[in-house]
């Protein structure tokens, strides 16, 4: 299928990797750790769905993966199960260049964000962490147990905070997704 692009249309600058043998994707995606995947529906041995399965197994519960299905099926059914089974995105042949690559830069970019702001909630919630340490000292007075237990509660909340923050991220993002998978339903159906 993507025979029909040129490889600096379509990879220019990138890293890629292919394989016409579904049974190789997991091992391919385990050694080069894409920031994005492409895969059709209809393979030998197995299909889009179970590598979608697969994939999403190796992947962490909270990381961004785009992954894209391309195929000959343009069926309401195929389009939502590939959706339901994690398909970030889903284009019918005859594929349109312009349009690919639009939406794989939209992707990526949404993937980089996410990684981006992944690291920052890292960072701040690490520094947070030191100043609450640095403001909680253990003094050497009769108060120090009282000092230690609250840095102790203190970092708890911290971690709590940390954990919630990342779920509200993650949310939002799913429901960024969900509206543009729906705004792109929408405008497909709506021809």
């Amino acid at each position: 299928m993507l025979q029909s692009f040129s490889e600096s249309e379509l990879f220019g600058g990138l890293e890629w990797r292919c394989t016409t043998d579904p049974r190789q994707a997991i091992p391919i995606f385990a050694e080069f750790q894409p920031d994005l995947v492409l895969i059709d529906l209809y393979m030998p041995h197995l299909d889009g769905y179970q590598v979608m399965e697969q994939i999403k197994r190796v992947i962490r519960e909270d990381e961004f993966l785009p992954i894209v299905v391309l195929t000959a099926d343009v069926t309401p059914e195929t389009r939502r199960k590939a959706l339901f089974v994690g398909a970030s995105d889903f284009m019918t042949k005859p594929l349109d260049t312009t349009e690919v690559l639009l939406r794989l830069r939209n992707l990526l970019e949404s993937r980089f964000l996410n990684q981006k702001l992944e690291t920052q909630v890292r960072q701040r919630s690490s520094g947070l962490g030191n100043a609450i340490e640095q403001v909680v000292k253990p003094q050497a007075n009769p108060g120090t147990e009282i000092a230690a237990a609250n840095a102790e509660i203190i970092r708890g909340h911290t971690e709590v905070a940390k954990e919630a923050t990342v779920k509200a991220i993650w949310f939002w993002l799913t429901i960024a997704a969900a509206i543009a998978a729906a705004v792109f339903a929408f405008l497909f159906f709506n021809r």
